[in-house]
């Protein structure tokens, strides 16, 4: 818990994760971590840690959440704790959660969002294939001010038989 703590207190994460509580508190930590564990129970969402091979220290968050069964799409969100950013970690999350939502939960589609100025989040969202899909203008306050977001978006491999 206290790693996510200190991620989560950190300005840079609250500038990508915008709905975090401030101050972040053990609490909202122990909140965080039983409401993901919900949302997999009710088979809503999949979050997993991003840990290093090394020493398996967290080092993020990435997660497939709002799976719809019906038409088989799910919004694809990660978070990296500063000073581990920049190493491929979110690169290589994101990737995997892409491969995991189409191999075994059968999703036809992965979506995600990011701050239009966030080039960083936007960038490791391209190199997990996501493509661009659309820019909304101004639907969040956030910092004293209304931010644009970006919307990207990746269908499953066309089966070939």
């Amino acid at each position: 818990m206290d790693a996510i703590v200190k991620a989560c207190r950190h300005p840079s994460t609250r500038w990508g994760v915008h709905l975090l509580p401030h101050p972040y508190l053990r609490r909202h930590a122990v909140e965080f971590v039983n409401k993901k564990r919900a949302g997999f129970r009710r088979r809503e969402a999949l979050a997993l840690a991003i840990t290093t091979a090394s020493n398996d220290s967290l080092v993020g968050m990435v997660e497939l959440s709002r799976l719809h069964p019906t038409d088989r799409r799910a919004e694809l969100g990660y978070w990296v704790a500063p000073g581990q950013r920049g190493q491929g970690y979110a690169t290589e999350a994101a990737r995997a959660m892409c491969d995991v939502g189409f191999s075994a939960l059968r999703l036809h589609r992965i979506e995600a969002r990011a701050f239009a100025r966030n080039h960083g989040s936007i960038r490791v969202l391209e190199k997990a294939g996501l493509r661009h899909e659309g820019r909304f203008r101004e639907p969040v306050w956030f910092g004293g001010r209304w931010l644009d977001m970006v919307w990207l978006g990746r269908l499953a491999p066309k089966q070939t038989h």
